[in-house]
This record gives C-alpha cells, sequence and structure tokens, in this order.
C-alpha cells in the first residue's frame, strides 16, 4: 500500500513537472511578440535559484533578454538584455549539459542583435542539439 501511494505521488510529481515545462516552453514561445507573456514569464521565474530550479533560473534570464525588445529606451534595452545574458550563462556553465538551456541560448542567439555581440555559440550549442534526439524535440517544440 505504501509503495504505491509512493509511485502514484511520483506519478503525479512527474507529471505537473512535465506540464510545466511545457508552459515554460509556450511562454517562452510566445515572450517575443507578446509582452504580458513576456512579463509573465519573467514573474513565475523571478525567484528561481540556481541550484534548486537551474531550468526556471535559465528561463528567467532569456526572458529578460526578450523583454529588452519590448522596452523603448536603448540604456534600459541594453541593461536587461546584459542582465539576462548573465542569468543564462551563469546556468549553462554550471549546468553544460543541459540541452533545454542550450536550446534556450541557441534561439536567443539567434535573434538578437549583431551589435550586441551575443552569438558566439551558436555553432557549439546547434551541434549538441542535434546530436540527440532530445535537442531535436525540444528544437522543434520552439519552432
Amino acid at each position: 500500500m505504501k509503495n504505491t501511494l509512493f509511485f502514484l505521488c511520483l506519478i503525479i510529481g512527474l507529471n505537473s513537472f512535465a506540464k510545466d515545462e511545457q508552459h515554460l516552453r509556450l511562454l517562452y514561445v510566445q515572450a517575443a511578440e507578446n509582452e504580458e507573456m513576456c512579463d509573465s514569464l519573467i514573474l513565475i521565474t523571478a525567484n528561481s535559484e540556481l541550484k534548486d530550479a537551474p531550468l526556471h533560473f535559465g528561463y528567467h534570464g532569456a526572458a529578460l533578454m526578450i523583454k529588452a525588445k519590448h522596452k523603448l529606451n536603448p540604456f534600459n534595452k541594453l541593461s536587461v538584455f546584459t542582465e539576462g545574458k548573465a542569468l543564462l550563462e551563469q546556468a549553462i556553465a554550471a549546468y553544460p549539459k543541459n540541452i533545454e538551456l542550450r536550446v534556450l541560448r541557441y534561439f536567443v542567439q539567434k535573434e538578437a542583435p549583431r551589435l550586441l555581440d551575443y552569438y558566439g555559440n551558436l555553432d557549439e550549442d546547434y551541434q549538441l542539439i542535434f546530436s540527440s534526439k532530445k535537442g531535436k524535440n525540444l528544437y522543434n517544440s520552439f519552432k
């Protein structure tokens, strides 16, 4: 009985975690075109700690970089982008084999203006993403 209850709780927890990740992906995809979705993603991930929730931490960084797109003042744009970049890079440095973090960075670098000089990992991330089925699936879910 205890084992059955344990496994039931585990399955429910894993299902909830998977839905949470899907929700983050959906918000991320919509954030570039919809400032409200971007703000929602920032709010959901705002209190994330790298050691407890590296994926949420990385999404927070990516969301801040997208938020820069919605800012009008160029200095604010650069400030928010730089803050987000530091968070995403910190997450990737701590978890370099996390495919989803690499997918996030790939898409941010692909869309970032060249003026920001944030495109140095495109080839590396592309190779890692497409070296696994999970990476390919994640890539496709962001398109």
